[in-house]
């Protein structure tokens, strides 16, 4: 299951700030990011642990979708659809607060650290058995 969100976090997908204005409900913003993932209902609805009746009912009628889980569906999605006719329907207008390059480079500061890291381990390991 791991793999399949990893593959599914990749995917991320834009749309115009007018076509997330269009929707007139809540749940048509969340049929929207749903359209845009390319991924069916049950995809989703078994990553986000929801049982098909009740994901059927959410978009259906009479359900409604658990907040808890609204995070978790956006980025599964690729998209924040959601968020954005929410902040809108409020009055506000979102935008990130780093953009995708200081997330790519702090991402890549990270592995760094981590490969830095492993480097020091395997210094001091080769040291100790005087390889070095």
């Amino acid at each position: 299951m791991e793999q399949l969100q990893l593959l599914l976090r990749d995917q991320k997908k834009e749309v115009s700030p007018e076509v997330i204005i269009a929707c007139l409900t809540f749940k048509d913003a969340l049929k929207l990011c749903k359209s845009l993932s390319g991924l069916d209902d049950k995809q989703l609805s078994m990553t986000l642990e929801i049982d098909q009746g009740q994901w059927a009912r959410i978009f259906g009628n009479g359900g409604h979708f658990p907040e808890n889980k609204l995070l978790e569906f956006m980025d599964l999605c690729g998209n924040k659809v959601p968020l954005i006719w929410l902040a809108f329907k409020c009055g506000y207008v979102l935008h990130p607060l780093k953009t995708e390059i200081e997330l790519e480079n702090d991402r890549l500061k990270e592995e760094l650290k981590a490969e830095q890291q492993k480097n020091a381990v395997i210094s001091e390991f080769l040291k100790g058995i005087k390889i070095i």
